[in-house]
């Protein structure tokens, strides 16, 4: 029986990749990091096998896990999908964990970002119009009028192919903060 207030690793990792539509290993991944960085509080739980469930033991049984901890290896993985008698499980605080995923998403890197050509002025022009939101899709923002208002607001993006401006879509969607809900 799981304690109140408390999930297990795997599935807040299978909640967050739901939410964020990527893969289960991303997830893990990015929970990881928040553990490392002290935001989620993780606990180490014995745990037993009850026919297929992993049944963790009460709560005062439970070792705290240190940011030290995750920083130095993946702890979810100490005995991961192990059948004998000394198996752990990962839990982590559900309101941590809950308030870790309304953050905004850490930006990519600007480095990873062109910063030769016309995508970086058509980015900043995106930031100014939609304010740090995502671009619409097309049928709700035809793409050929955000290109004339792009081009009336900076001529200097003449000529503006197509597949430039879905370029420059495509990078500053993936560069604005996103918050995530999970429910």
């Amino acid at each position: 029986m799981l304690e109140p207030g408390w999930i297990t690793f795997n599935d807040a990792a299978i909640k967050l990749s739901r939410a964020r539509k990527a893969s289960v290993g991303f997830a893990q991944a990015q929970l990881r990091a928040a553990c490392a960085d002290g935001l989620i509080q993780s606990m180490r739980a014995p745990a037993w096998w009850d026919g297929d469930a992993l049944c963790p033991e009460p709560i005062e049984h439970w070792d705290r896990i240190s940011p030290d901890e995750w920083r130095a290896r993946a702890v979810d993985h100490d005995s991961d999908g192990a059948i004998m008698d000394d198996v752990t499980v990962v839990m982590l605080n559900e309101d941590d964990f809950r308030h870790w995923t309304v953050q905004p998403l850490k930006p990519i890197s600007v480095s990873r970002v062109r910063t030769i050509g016309k995508q970086p002025r058509i980015i900043e022009r995106l930031r100014d119009k939609f304010k740090d939101e995502p671009v619409p899709e097309p049928g709700l923002y035809p793409r050929k009028a955000l290109k004339a208002e792009l081009l009336l607001a900076d001529p200097s993006l003449r000529p503006l192919d197509e597949d430039t401006l879905k370029r420059a879509i495509e990078t500053y969607n993936k560069i604005i903060p996103r918050r995530v809900y999970i429910d």
